[in-house]
């Protein structure tokens, strides 16, 4: 992903990207 770009979608999409990272851990955790 690029970084460089600081527009309000590009934080969203990576706010979500970290979610689901996060979400994925807790899973595999809970397993």
């Amino acid at each position: 992903m690029v970084k460089m770009i600081c527009t309000e979608q590009v934080q969203e999409d990576d706010k979500i990207m970290m979610m689901l990272a996060i979400a994925q851990g807790v899973i595999l955790v809970l397993r």
